[in-house]
């Protein structure tokens, strides 16, 4: 088994929600943590992790808001861990694990791609949709703008041994 160190210069989260007005995107940079890769190059094992104050949706009035609905300084924290892997085709896998939020731990399954981008990197690359009331946090609603509780995250992951 060989252990991969996520690079947070090049590792991203992206979200995008849906409004009664328009599409909300949102991204978070800096992901951490470590990826492993079985002697046959399937996915074994992984722990993301990254600091929810580094969500950003390129509005300072929503961005605070969301500090603020989140309560960063009480759940600085999102992470992610794969707790088993059921199938594998190629360099696409289907896996299961959990993601903590707002001190929350959900069971979570979906599929990702794992390939070798160069010798000793690896690039890994899933997107799932979670509603975010699974967590407990309530989507808002502001006037006639509704928030809907659906988001689709995409993560996008570069380690090297």
């Amino acid at each position: 088994m060989t252990t991969y160190r996520i690079d947070p210069s090049s590792s991203t989260v992206e979200i995008a929600a849906k409004s009664t007005l328009h599409g909300i995107d949102g991204r978070a940079d800096g992901v951490t943590g470590t990826v492993e890769i079985g002697s046959g190059g399937a996915l074994v094992g992984a722990h993301v992790e990254v600091e929810a104050e580094r969500l950003r949706w390129g509005n300072p009035l929503l961005d605070r808001e969301t500090r603020r609905r989140i309560n960063v300084r009480a759940h600085p924290m999102i992470r992610g861990d794969v707790r088993a892997v059921d199938s594998t085709e190629g360099a696409s896998m289907h896996l299961r694990g959990t993601i903590a939020f707002l001190g929350v731990e959900n069971e979570v399954d979906g599929n990702i791609a794992v390939t070798a981008s160069s010798p000793g990197r690896i690039v890994v690359d899933g997107e799932q949709s979670f509603d975010v009331r699974d967590w407990g946090l309530e989507p808002p609603n502001l006037l006639l703008i509704r928030v809907e509780p659906t988001i689709r995250v995409h993560i996008h992951v570069e380690a090297s041994a």
